[in-house]
């Protein structure tokens, strides 16, 4: 379906941050997300935020294939 709610889309999205309050999330178009735990995204929801490990975990359903997507954060951002 059409994203007519313009939620996060996170195919090919990146994670730019983490937050006590939830994850800083960049979708392809360049458009950024503060997200939580449980928030809905297009096709899905964020599963789990890891602070240990900083990556956030979302499932999508694309059409009853069940989907994992997990974004990690990309160090290299840090040091520009």
């Amino acid at each position: 379906p059409p994203n007519v709610d313009n939620l996060l889309d996170v195919q090919g999205g990146r994670l730019l941050a983490l937050i006590p309050e939830g994850a800083f999330v960049a979708d392809n178009k360049g458009n950024t997300y503060l997200v939580w735990e449980g928030e809905q995204v297009y096709l899905g929801y964020l599963t789990k935020i890891d602070y240990d490990n900083n990556t956030v975990s979302f499932i999508l359903n694309k059409g009853g294939i069940i989907e994992q997507v997990t974004l990690q954060l990309d160090r290299n951002l840090s040091k520009k």
